[in-house]
């Protein structure tokens, strides 16, 4: 997915790749290209939920600098 939308593929098919990662394992960075592609598909209701998705899961697996990751989240969802 990532290879996709760094070289301005088609972002539905981008969406999809990081739907599919996240359905195997959740991880911090699939969810922040998620919200990105989202924003950039002007999907704003999906990103903002896929932010508050992505800190549920933060807070509940305090992975290695969780808390940072949150703030940036935070940051991201301010923004839109």
């Amino acid at each position: 997915g990532y290879y996709y939308k760094m070289n301005q593929k088609n972002l539905h098919e981008v969406l999809t790749y990081f739907n599919r990662a996240l359905a195997i394992q959740e991880d911090p960075w699939y969810y922040r290209e998620k919200v990105e592609t989202l924003v950039a598909l002007s999907m704003k209701a999906e990103a903002l939920q896929t932010i508050d998705t992505a800190i549920r899961f933060l807070k509940k697996s305090k992975s290695p600098k969780w808390k940072d990751v949150e703030n940036n989240f935070e940051e991201m969802k301010k923004k839109l």
